[in-house]
């Protein structure tokens, strides 16, 4: 056979079909933040939770909305116990989404410990110490214009929210959307708890490592992951 004749695969080849082939799972996912459409702009919105606001899916909001209605024609015959139970916003699920980014080397902070040298203005106790990092334009063609696509959603659900809470338009925004340091860009921030708070469930007591299930033996590590973006 020929060498015209030959079709030759080569590791290029294959990961750009394998990344292709993960881009469509993304897009078929619906909750992909470069999908091209961007109809999950429709099933989501911001609701005040707490301290501040949220983004939350439009249909725990309506399953918030009927418990409502139902808490309020039986309001009358429940004590404050159940009304605390049947709270709203309990219902309310926060909208998550995928985006594909290339991890920058600036302002990285994903070791174990995350660089923990103490107690300081941020970070008080190692309990608290949440790890991060920023995510840039990936290099490959295949993702490269969908991190500019998320990063217009991104924008896009940021007017949402200043649409919603009456914001100042002009306002700085900090947090999950920053302006690169060294061009034009924008880079997206990502945090993770390292800890999160127990149930107050009991713990089972091991004598050492050595009792541990394999899947608990750790170095001490949680690995539940916290985004503080519009994750």
């Amino acid at each position: 056979m020929s060498s015209s004749q030959q079709t030759l695969d080569t590791p290029t080849d294959r990961l750009r079909r394998r990344l292709e082939a993960d881009r469509q799972k993304f897009i078929d996912s619906g909750i992909y933040l470069a999908e091209p459409e961007h109809s999950f702009l429709e099933d989501v919105t911001w609701k005040h939770i707490g301290r501040g606001y949220q983004l939350v899916t439009n249909e725990s909001v309506e399953a918030a909305n009927a418990n409502t209605a139902d808490t309020d024609s039986t309001n009358d015959h429940s004590d404050d116990g159940e009304t605390r139970e049947n709270d709203p916003t309990s219902l309310l699920e926060q909208a998550v989404f995928s985006v594909v980014v290339q991890i920058t080397y600036d302002d990285c902070w994903l070791t174990p410990c995350g660089h923990w040298k103490g107690p300081n203005q941020v970070t008080k106790k190692f309990e608290d110490l949440k790890l991060s990092f920023q995510g840039e334009q990936p290099s490959h063609e295949v993702f490269a214009e969908d991190f500019i696509t998320s990063v217009s959603n991104i924008r896009k659900l940021i007017g949402q929210q200043i649409t919603t809470t009456g914001s100042d338009p002009n306002a700085i925004q900090r947090g999950f959307l920053i302006p690169s340091r060294t061009n034009g860009s924008y880079l997206l921030k990502f945090r993770h708890a390292v800890f999160e708070v127990s149930s107050g469930q009991s713990m089972p007591v091991f004598k050492n490592d050595a009792d541990l299930p394999i899947s608990q033996k750790t170095d001490g590590n949680a690995s539940d992951t916290e985004a503080d973006g519009a994750h």
